[in-house]
């Protein structure tokens, strides 16, 4: 929205942009691209319960940023290579034994 200061600012879940766009469409606010990213976000989302709490955990250990969370809870990285992929981009370095952490939280062991 060209002209539009953004009022909230901050990374948001792939879950928590379908709630935003949910909510605009049932007071019909309703655009083009609000529905292909709908679309988009109900093929990639992941449970929400299961995101909050994988969320929460990862807050807890405290050593990982909040957009790194987000990236990690929208992708749920299957196996330890994709979990280092997910991670690669990021300023900081992580040690083998923070990176098993965080795959034992987002693999559920």
């Amino acid at each position: 929205m060209i002209g539009k200061e953004s009022k909230l600012k901050g990374a948001a879940s792939i879950n928590e942009v379908m709630a935003i766009l949910e909510e605009r469409r049932k007071r019909g606010e309703w655009i083009y691209e609000q529905q292909r990213s709908y679309e988009h976000a109900e093929k990639v989302s992941q449970a929400k319960e299961r995101c909050k709490k994988v969320l929460k955990e990862l807050a807890a250990l405290g050593f990982i940023d909040e957009m790194t969370m987000i990236k990690i809870t929208d992708i749920m990285p299957a196996n330890l290579m994709l979990l280092k992929q997910v991670i690669a981009g990021e300023n900081k370095s992580y040690d083998e034994d923070q990176v098993n952490k965080i795959f034992a939280i987002t693999s559920g062991k």
